[in-house]
């Protein structure tokens, strides 16, 4: 299976564990110990320049710190991982939560490989960029992103690489993806907090260090990511549809930088287009969840995000003239919310459906919880940007757009991380 983005949907408010899609290879929590929690591999190794001292082992309430002085010079400090040989290096991911102690002097190294800095995770100095990095056969790359570190805070990071590509994570967030190619690593596959080349170290506390293979989308049944093609990354469907009124563009595919976009004139109309899914048998439609992360161009009346198809409308997240987001169901019901989004930046809408009740998320909150009944669905099992009954369409751009059966699967947390926030419903 193909994953361009490892993941990257909403979050959600279930109890499953992310980990139960994953194969763990090692887990140091790094809360009271130095031990692997999954009982595979030896304990985290402490070590300093000879006749210095090491860092100081966590206990609770004092984590797991480095003092960012390189191991080479007096006092300097180092955290190591043993060999991890069971890491798959075609498909894996690698946790960690970290709070820097400086940004402003040095670039600093979350963790890296013990040699040859092959691949890692650091801090850019002064403004802070999250950056990651990986040599490949045809040299190192450096992956930006934007987010801007600080210091004295907790963060939860991911590195996620699977199928040539390299995927940033901060907080649940996907921050930057790159093709970056095959990894051309050096054994011992172990982590150190020091990048061997650059000299770079860590300076700061690190907890919750986890390793595991297998970054595949188990228990999603389709997962569109829209970021360089129209595929369904789980193969159990075809691609995304690009339509048009004939004599009429549709939506130009999308590519690395250039995210797939509508232009907001309904489908019957001139220059009208659509984005729709393919025919989404698998779909329990008592039992599931689908969303996509949006960005709109502008607010100026109300329009879908997604639809249930285009004739029957039997499901769909809107958002009116004013910003607000609501659902539709069952054709004509809509229920609005009093939560806004803003033009212009990505947003992630998620609607979650069981037992007769639709809840509704917008960027990791429920906004409305609405008793339905059944749904009347017709056999019509694809979703549209464009609402048949309003004649408008998404006006703005889609990507991430995943379905998933059974509620009982958290859709961040199979996709993106585990950050969830529930203001309580409507």
């Amino acid at each position: 299976m193909k994953s361009k983005i490892w993941a990257a949907c909403l979050a959600l408010l279930c109890a499953f564990d992310a980990q139960a899609a994953l194969t763990v290879v090692a887990d140091y929590p790094l809360a009271t110990d130095l031990e692997d929690a999954s009982g595979n591999y030896d304990d985290i190794i402490l070590s300093a320049k000879a006749g210095f001292p090491e860092p100081d082992e966590p206990a609770p309430g004092l984590p797991l710190c480095q003092n960012g002085i390189n191991i080479t010079d007096d006092f300097g400090q180092m955290i190591s991982t043993p060999a991890l040989p069971t890491l798959d290096l075609t498909d894996f991911q690698i946790e960690i939560e970290f709070k820097m102690n400086a940004i402003e002097t040095d670039q600093w190294t979350i963790f890296s490989t013990e040699l040859d800095g092959w691949f890692g995770l650091q801090v850019y100095p002064f403004e802070g960029q999250l950056s990651a990095h990986a040599k490949t056969e045809d040299g190192y790359h450096l992956v930006r992103s934007d987010f801007l570190i600080e210091t004295q805070r907790w963060y939860a990071a991911q590195l996620r690489y699977e199928n040539n590509q390299l995927q940033i994570f901060l907080d649940g967030k996907m921050v930057h993806h790159a093709v970056v190619g095959e990894l051309d690593p050096f054994n011992p596959i172990s982590f150190r907090t020091r990048n061997t080349s650059t000299h770079h170290r860590l300076n700061g506390c690190i907890r919750n260090w986890t390793f595991s293979n297998d970054t595949s989308l188990q228990g999603v049944e389709a997962f569109y990511p829209l970021i360089e093609d129209l595929e369904d990354d789980t193969g159990n469907y075809g691609d995304v549809i690009l339509a048009s009124k004939t004599g009429f563009p549709a939506p130009a595919a999308p590519t690395l930088g250039n995210p797939l976009c509508h232009n907001g004139v309904f489908i019957n109309y001139d220059d009208g287009q659509d984005i729709r899914t393919a025919w989404l048998n698998g779909i329990t439609v008592d039992d599931f969840q689908v969303g996509a992360e949006f960005k709109l161009t502008a607010i100026d009346e109300a329009r879908p995000v997604f639809t249930a198809n285009l004739n029957w409308r039997w499901l769909g997240f809107l958002v009116d003239g004013d910003g607000n987001v609501g659902v539709r169901y069952q054709g004509s019901n809509v229920v609005w919310s009093d939560t806004k989004v803003t033009a212009g930046d990505w947003h992630s809408a998620l609607l979650k459906f069981e037992g007769g009740v639709l809840h509704a998320f917008l960027d990791d909150m429920r906004v409305l919880e609405v008793i339905t009944g059944p749904l009347d669905h017709h056999n019509s099992r694809n979703f549209t940007t464009n609402d048949g009954q309003l004649a408008r369409a998404l006006n703005g751009c889609i990507r991430n757009f995943t379905l998933i059966n059974d509620t009982t699967l958290n859709y961040i947390d199979v996709l993106f991380g585990d950050s969830f926030e529930d203001n309580g419903g409507d």
